[in-house]
């Protein structure tokens, strides 16, 4: 098997159909996974030392799996680590190889280039769904070559089955109780003035409102603590370029809702072959009255069982609010293989001892800012 590995994203190179033919080919997300998203999130994103490594694995004239990296330096506890990274870590939900074609052997060849790789510490594979069919023989093939792995468990991923039609989910997940307080609120909303949702697909109308949804965002909570999508000029750039992106392959959805000329709520929702990816939303801390983040849920429901898509997938994190509509999720990993060198043990060793002080901080201090769901290894 031939390894290849690329230091930067050439436009007018072949990579891009490979990679979009071997993402086709596997299971692996087809939003986070792809060209695109590592490519603008390269652009945006990169730091002064880093450096890509694209590594794609063929035989023949087929290409095999792609593992999308980079060599980048972090601070692990008091020491500085080399680390191997995802493409795209930070801001994609899901990250994993594509090893569509003899996922086993493949991966035993990455990790044969790897060990010949001078200059790298850790491979740190972040925010990998433990569901993913390339789980085993990753860790498989760094046991096989004695390299230390650390798996450490990451969020979870709550996800809704969006079986029958939308009045029988409706009727089977709430009780009337809950039901009467969307209709009540929708009414007290229409009450105060022209109350509307308004759904964007393309890309001259994302242009439009992009501006108001970047203000609405610093407007809610997110905004005020600098936590949202949107906090800082080259987040900006990196969303409202990738948004452009999947507008132009039809896989975006943006829904408003709006009082008369004020946007209150926005969420923003990819198309990821059989599941619906609600990534990003908020809403106007002046409206919470109306609860107008669950009459935008409701909302995206019904447009999923319009559109036929079986799985409404809310994506990392265990927030309260998730368990109201679900409670099954999926679970995500950072899976750590270490260099077998002395720094790497050392660093191997570093991370069993934080991993063990905050799980005892944890029974000490449960957390009570997520919910409990039941895990399950596939949706």
């Amino acid at each position: 098997m031939k390894v290849e590995e690329y230091s930067h994203f050439n436009i007018d190179s072949m990579l891009e159909p490979v990679w979009r033919n071997l993402l086709n080919l596997s299971d692996v997300d087809s939003i986070f996974g792809s060209y695109q998203w590592a490519r603008e999130w390269w652009s945006a994103f990169k730091q002064k030392n880093d450096k890509l490594c694209l590594t794609l694995i063929s035989e023949g004239n087929q290409a095999h799996g792609l593992a999308a990296l980079y060599l980048t330096q972090e601070h692990w506890g008091a020491l500085k680590a080399n680390v191997l990274a995802p493409v795209g870590q930070n801001t994609a939900q899901y990250l994993d190889f594509i090893l569509p074609v003899e996922p086993e052997k493949t991966v035993s060849r990455l990790f044969d280039f790897l060990i010949e790789k001078p200059g790298w510490d850790v491979l740190s594979l972040n925010n990998m769904p433990k569901s993913s069919v390339n789980f085993k023989y990753i860790k498989s093939a760094a046991s096989a070559r004695k390299l230390m792995v650390v798996e450490e468990p990451e969020d979870v991923c709550p996800f809704i089955l969006l079986e029958d039609n939308y009045n029988t989910f409706m009727l089977k997940r709430f009780r009337s109780k809950f039901r009467k307080e969307i209709k009540r609120n929708t009414r007290r909303l229409q009450a105060k003035g022209h109350h509307h949702f308004e759904m964007i697909y393309k890309t001259k109308n994302l242009h439009r409102v992009f501006s108001e949804i970047v203000r609405l965002e610093n407007h809610s909570w997110k905004g005020k603590k600098k936590l949202g999508i949107f906090s800082t000029p080259s987040k900006q750039r990196f969303y409202y370029q990738i948004m452009q992106v999947l507008a132009a392959n039809g896989k975006l959805v943006v829904l408003l809702q709006w009082l008369d000329n004020k946007l209150i709520t926005y969420e923003i929702a990819f198309l990821s072959k059989n599941r619906f990816l609600a990534f990003n939303t908020a809403f106007d801390s002046d409206f919470r009255i109306y609860a107008p983040g669950v009459l935008s849920q409701v909302e995206l429901i019904k447009q999923c069982f319009k559109m036929n898509i079986p799985i409404f997938d809310f994506l990392r994190g265990g927030e309260h609010y998730k368990s109201k509509w679900t409670d099954v999720a999926t679970q995500n990993v950072n899976l750590h293989i270490f260099a077998p060198t002395n720094r790497g043990s050392v660093l191997s060793g570093g991370l069993k001892g934080r991993m063990l002080l905050r799980k005892l901080k944890r029974r000490i201090r449960p957390r009570r800012d997520v919910a409990d769901f039941k895990i399950i290894n596939s949706s």
